[in-house]
């Protein structure tokens, strides 16, 4: 089998060839919006990968491009839930679990931005092997996210389902997110991937409207002083130490971010590191990288 090269989208490969009129349904169904959101794939369909295992496909893409794949296997273009597999690449390659298709944008996005971690998705799992989302089981996301909104919720409850309800609202609403984030930390532990997001409401609040200097600095240290933080944390906190004018702060954090395997082309070319275009060191960073 010939290797899979970088793709538009995060892929999705066809590795059976029973049923044409299936395969076109499901591409539609992953690509269908849920809300504000959507799954971005590129759909490859060719018969040189038919019957291609997790093992193989983990085999034939590089993690450099993919940190993981979605495939329309036989159980997929056949079943009755119509869940594809999703191949880890990078973590532990071969690894695998099935995802409902109204749930492929949470993993796309997430694990495209490297927001979460695939282990986060394999590990809330059903008993099937399935993945349906991180509520009670329910497919639709916002009946979820409704229904656990209502008071009296649990702390259980809370901690489950109020990282979902902050992600929904950084695009649209980012000082409400961060509102959320900020509650979910004076509440409870989350996973490494909250505090990432939470970094990330940050920023986006800021730059949709500016917070106090002082509330933008109490957030970034109080996430920074954690023990252990997702590698991605590195690359938010630095865009922080850019806004608040934190320069050397911000070139630390960057340097961490390399040493812990961010991907640096990705990053340097954030937006938010324009006014770093003329620093020694920033520079030097973007050279070691090319």
């Amino acid at each position: 089998m010939k290797k899979i090269g970088k793709t538009k989208d995060s892929l999705l490969l066809r590795t059976h060839f029973g049923n044409e009129a299936a395969w076109t349904k499901l591409c539609a169904s992953i690509r269908k919006p849920v809300g504000e959101f959507q799954a971005n794939v590129t759909p490859i369909s060719d018969r040189g990968y038919e019957g291609a295992t997790p093992k193989q496909i983990a085999n034939l893409l590089s993690p450099k491009h993919h940190s993981f794949a979605f495939v329309a296997d036989r159980a997929a273009l056949e079943g009755r839930e119509h869940a594809v597999l999703v191949v880890d690449v990078v973590d532990d390659p071969g690894r695998s679990f099935r995802v409902v298709p109204r749930e492929a944008w949470g993993i796309e996005n997430n694990l495209s931005l490297a927001n979460m971690d695939f282990h986060e998705f394999a590990d809330a799992v059903d008993d099937d092997g399935i993945f349906r989302g991180f509520g009670d089981g329910d497919e639709t996301p916002k009946k979820t996210s409704k229904k656990a909104s209502k008071k009296g919720r649990s702390a259980a409850e809370d901690r489950e389902v109020l990282p979902f309800e902050a992600w929904q609202l950084i695009k649209k609403k980012p000082h409400e997110a961060l509102a959320l984030y900020e509650k979910g930390m004076n509440a409870h532990e989350f996973d490494q991937s909250f505090y990432v997001n939470a970094l990330f409401a940050l920023n986006s609040a800021n730059e949709k409207r500016p917070l106090p200097r002082a509330h933008t600095r109490r957030v970034l240290d109080r996430i920074m002083k954690r023990r252990r933080l997702h590698a991605d944390t590195y690359w938010n906190a630095a865009c922080t130490c850019v806004a608040l004018g934190d320069i050397d702060r911000s070139i630390e954090y960057l340097r961490t971010a390399k040493r812990r395997g961010v991907n640096m082309k990705k990053c340097l070319a954030d937006k938010a590191f324009k006014p770093l275009a003329r620093d020694p060191r920033f520079i030097a960073l973007k050279r070691a990288c090319q």
